[in-house]
Parts: structure tokens; C-alpha cells; sequence
């Protein structure tokens, strides 16, 4: 049914009395938000008013019915407050007299405030499997006025969106008044109508997805069309907040762009000709993508084939879609002879991206990402068939599996066992195997490149304990224990951030201890050297001329429980 603009101008109403419905009053200005749960109000306040005292103007908003505002017991009659010592999870006590209409009584109102110097989002609207209408409010740590809009949502994902879920996945589009497309731009992010908020449902860290995405921004080899879009990205930019959903505090989340034609910059489809240029394919499942076999039996009016989706051109503005590249490219893959393959690889698949990608899939062993769960793109079709890939859904990494089951960290995650990348995809078993143009040596070289900056071992480890920071001193870390620990979303498994951040570490430790043994995927060059000494010692060095120890054990983890990883 179509929507009259009278119908969103009442949806704005309404919204905007939810809104305000416990938004009763403001410090310095800004908006608070309301966990009924908790019987808290939070705000969002610069990190650097943390560890100090906090000097604060408080306000009522004009159709508040509170009096007699008190913190701490100190009446608020001038409006002024000094919060001391601002700390995460720090609590100040808040009364205040509510006037009632009906008997022109006074009710007593007992709460709590906390601050955080995460961005709150203040998401309100009942949603489910199908887009529903609502809205947000982005409370920014350093902007006195939040940023709103109205908007429909549903839940997303795929195993995390089953029934009984909890810690939910969202896929937003912003909307203006008359229910139109909205670009907006949230925390400094690119403008535009699609948002993903990602719960990190399985995750114990919450944030394995938004690292690694980073970690790959930071690193990887721009698609080969770059000097002609220099701003394409092949992965996401994401910002951590805290989402409070109809005055119910849901935790951390990642707010994301999504990943789409505009982020890679791809070619628009030309409408007066009706001419495909840019494509983009997400794979989506295991089912053929991993390039072993290939049938030609695409529908090109269909939005997929066998576990790939057209992402763009969109299916409902463009049909029929042409599958004729995607399968070329795999074709030749599973088909061509060693010669045609070594000649022309380089013709349908941009190799130096995929090179950082294999190291990429190497160092933080995503089990859920070698074929399923990527994205391929061309440019332009009409000027050149070469994909390129793009990164998504990252959460199963450094010691995560897709799923929290029993045991909790399964064999196939364990850090001294092959991540399986030549032998997953079968582009790269070729690549290898017949060592095209040097790759076993460009690959190991690009290793040692990247092991001095952001594939560094120390390096990762200080990038989770940054956020390990961030979560904990801005008292985030607590509240999502307090709220998910022994949830079934993670296997009824306690949620205690500090226990992972250190099982992080150690599965790092191991992981450069294995990636630098004689069983190592990247190096190659592997040699026995003899000590001079009065008894010789055979001992392994690897390419880095470092000695390498054949035996390691050990990885505590949680519950006094501990998994031993052994390398005979």
C-alpha cells in the first residue's frame, strides 16, 4: 500500500513523543538515554572528562513534569552539578517529584546516571524478519545535539537471525519525513540511506568483525582500478556504539556502512542504454563458491546462483542481470589447461589484492571466509572481466568458530593448524601449485613485509587491547557482561572481556609460533642449520633466520578450563 505523507507526519509525531517520553533532562546541553532496566539515564561525554571531575549544567526540558531535581542528595536549584570523579560504570544517584495531572500530586522518582564516552544510539521501533518503521537518535561523545532520523528496519544475518536469537543484527534505511531515501551521515562515516548495526552475537569480544574489517583497511592493496577511483574501499567503515533499543539497554555494537556499488566505486549501470557495467556478487554460502566445479545454469532473472547474490546491479531495478562474468572467471578456474591459466590468470582476477587476502586469511585464520562470506566486483565489464574481492563478515577469527557450541573453541580454530586457503579455494590451490609469475615467493615476500607494520605480532595484540580499553574504561565492557553473559546466543558461556582479550593474545602467540614453523603456509624457505658446539644441536630456523621451537602447548581459557595446543 502506498504511503501518504500524512501517514509519515503522524509517524513523526508519535516517534517524537516516544522520544521524549523519559528524555526528561540535559547535561550541558545534550540529550540523556534511558535504560529502564537498569533505572538508569546515560550520556555520552568527551573520553577526556573521564578519570576527573565533571562540571555539568542540568536542564529540564520544557514539557518536563519534574521538581525538585536532586544528585547525589545535592539539590539542582541553579542547574549546576559536579559529577566527581567521572569513571565507566561510575553511578549517581538522581530523585526528582514528578507533578501527576489527575490529583495534582507529587511521585517520587528514584534513578540512576552513568556516562560512557561511546556514541549512544537511541533506536526505537518494533522489528522482526520483515523492514518496520522507526527511528534513531545518535548521541555523539563531542556534539551537543544528537542526530536523528526516521527509518525502517529488520533484523539480518544468516545463522545469527534464526529463531530464539537475542543479541539481534540490524539492517537500517534512512529515511526523511515524507518516507522517502535519506543520506545521512552518522560519526563521520560516508553519507547514505543503508547502515548495518552488527551485534557480534557469537562473538566473545564483540568485535572481531569491526578489527579485522579495520585491520584490512589498514593494509590491504588498493582494487586495480584505483587510480581512477581513488576512494574505492574493499572493506567497511565501522563505529563502535552502544545501542539502547525502546529504553532497553542491547550493548555494544558495530554501526557500519554497508558494503555496496558506492563503496567500491564501481560503474553505474546505464539506464539509457540499459547497458551493465560495475557488478557485484556476495557469496553467501559454500555451494560452488570455492571454484572447484562449475555448471552454466545461471537464470539471469533470478537474484542467485547456487551460493552467489547479485548485489548490483539490484535484481529489482535491473532484470535480467548478466552471471556471464562471475562464471566466465570461475570457469576458467575449474577449466583451463596449466598454460592458458598461467598466461591469462592475471586477465580475470586481481591478484595483488588477492595475495594480501590469502596472508590476510593466513594471520587471523577466518574459518567462515575462504569462498562463503566474500564479495567479487568488476569495474566495468564492458572494459575489462577482472574481479577483484572484497571482505565481510569477519567474526570468526584469532580463535573463533562461526558458532558457540561445545567445545567452545574446536580443533579447526585452534592457531597451530592450517587455515586450509589453498586447499579451500581452488584459485588459489592453482596459483601455488604452479607458481605463477614467482606467487610462493611474492607471497612470503609481501609477509615479511607486512609482519613489520600491521601483520605484526605485537602490533595486532596492542590493536585488541586498545579496544579492550576503550570498552572497559568507558564502563561498556560491564554493562554487555552484566547484560549477555550466559546468554544462549553465545552458548551459555560466561561473557567476561578480560578473559578473551588474554585467550586473543596467547592464540596470536601460537598463531606467529606456527606461521613461522617448518608447517608455515607462507614461508618456505625452511632450513636445518647445525650449532657449533661440543654436542651439535639440530635445530629448525625459518626465512626470518629465527629459531623455531617444534613443541609449545598450553592457551588457558575461561572457567578454569584450559584447550592444549601441541605440535609434535
Amino acid at each position: 500500500m502506498k504511503r501518504t505523507f500524512s501517514f509519515y507526519f503522524l509517524l513523526v509525531v508519535c516517534l517524537a513523543t516516544s522520544l521524549a517520553s523519559h528524555a526528561q533532562f540535559r547535561i550541558n546541553g545534550k540529550p540523556v538515554v534511558y535504560d529502564r532496566l537498569s533505572n538508569t539515564y546515560m550520556a555520552s561525554i568527551p573520553e577526556a572528562a573521564f578519570g576527573k571531575d565533571y562540571a555539568a549544567v542540568i536542564t529540564l526540558d520544557a514539557d518536563s513534569a519534574w521538581n525538585q531535581l536532586k544528585i547525589e542528595g545535592t539539590n539542582i536549584g541553579e542547574g549546576s552539578y559536579i559529577f566527581q570523579k567521572v569513571e565507566g560504570n561510575k553511578e549517581y544517584t538522581l530523585q526528582a517529584k514528578k507533578a501527576q495531572q489527575a490529583d495534582k500530586s507529587q511521585q517520587d522518582i528514584k534513578a540512576k546516571i552513568t556516562f560512557t564516552f561511546l556514541p549512544l544510539l537511541d533506536f526505537k521501533g518494533t522489528f522482526g524478519y520483515e523492514f518496520a518503521n522507526g527511528s534513531l537518535s545518535l548521541l555523539a561523545p563531542d556534539d551537543t545535539e544528537p542526530v536523528t532520523t526516521l527509518l525502517k528496519a529488520k533484523w539480518r544475518g544468516g545463522t545469527t537471525n534464526e529463531e530464539g536469537r537475542h543479541k539481534r543484527n540490524y539492517k537500517i534505511k534512512t529515511l526523511k519525513e515524507n518516507g522517502k531515501s535519506r543520506d545521512i551521515s552518522f560519526l563521520g562515516m560516508r553519507e547514505d540511506n543503508n547502515w548495518i548495526l552488527d551485534a557480534g552475537q557469537i562473538d566473545l569480544f564483540r568485535l572481531r568483525n569491526h578489527i579485522a574489517t579495520e585491520l584490512w583497511n589498514d593494509f590491504a592493496t588498493k582494487p586495480y582500478y584505483a587510480s581512477k577511483e581513488p576512494k574505492a574501499k574493499s572493506g567497511v567503515d565501522g563505529k563502535v556504539v552502544e545501542v539502547v533499543l525502546n529504553n532497553e539497554y542491547r550493548g555494544i555494537y558495530s554501526l557500519t556502512e554497508a558494503m555496496d556499488r558506492k563503496e567500491l566505486k564501481l560503474k553505474k549501470y546505464d539506464e539509457k542504454t540499459s547497458e551493465i557495467h560495475g557488478q557485484l556478487w556476495k557469496a553467501s554460502t559454500w555451494d560452488k563458491t570455492q571454484f572447484w566445479e562449475i555448471e552454466k545454469d545461471y537464470d539471469n532473472s533470478k537474484e542467485t546462483w547456487h551460493g552467489f547474490e547479485t548485489k548490483y546491479p539490484d535484481i529489482e531495478d535491473v532484470n535480467p542481470t548478466d552471471y556471464s562474468t562471475l562464471y566466465n572467471a570461475i570457469n576458467f578456474v575449474v577449466n583451463s589447461d596449466d598454460e592458458t591459466f598461467k598466461r591469462e590468470v592475471g586477465e580475470y582476477f586481481d591478484l595483488p589484492v588477492l595475495m594480501d587476502y590469502h596472508i590476510f586469511m593466513e594471520v587471523i585464520k577466518p574459518v567462515d571466509n575462504c569462498g562463503k562470506n566474500m564479495y567479487w566486483a568488476v569495474y566495468d565489464k564492458s572494459k575489462s572481466p577482472k574481479l577483484t574481492l572484497a571482505v565481510w563478515d569477519l567474526d570468526a577469527t584469532v580463535g573463533q568458530d562461526w558458532h558457540c557450541g561445545v567445545p567452545l573453541h574446536p580443533e579447526y580454530v585452534w592457531p597451530n593448524t592450517e587455515m586450509g586457503v589453498k586447499l579451500g579455494l581452488k584459485l588459489y590451490n592453482r596459483l601455488s601449485t604452479l607458481n605463477i609469475d614467482n606467487y610462493n615467493e611474492k607471497l612470503e615476500a609481501r609477509f615479511k613485509e607486512l609482519e613489520k607494520t600491521y601483520l605484526n605480532e605485537n602490533q595486532l595484540k596492542e590493536r585488541y587491547q586498545k579496544y579492550y580499553n576503550t570498552l572497559k574504561n568507558s564502563g561498556a565492557a560491564k554493562r554487555e557482561e552484566q547484560k549477555w553473559s550466559r546468554d544462549s546466543d553465545i552458548g551459555n558461556n560466561e561473557l567476561n572481556f578480560k578473559d578473551e582479550l588474554s585467550y586473543i593474545a596467547d592464540w596470536l602467540q601460537k598463531r606467529f609460533i606456527y606461521l613461522h614453523s617448518s608447517d608455515s603456509p607462507i614461508l618456505t624457505d625452511i632450513r636445518n642449520i647445525t650449532q657449533n658446539s661440543k654436542e651439535p644441536i639440530s635445530s629448525t630456523y625459518n626465512i626470518l633466520g629465527q629459531k623455531v621451537s617444534n613443541n609449545y602447548q598450553g592457551l588457558k581459557i575461561r572457567n578454569g578450563k584450559k584447550f592444549v595446543f601441541t605440535k609434535q
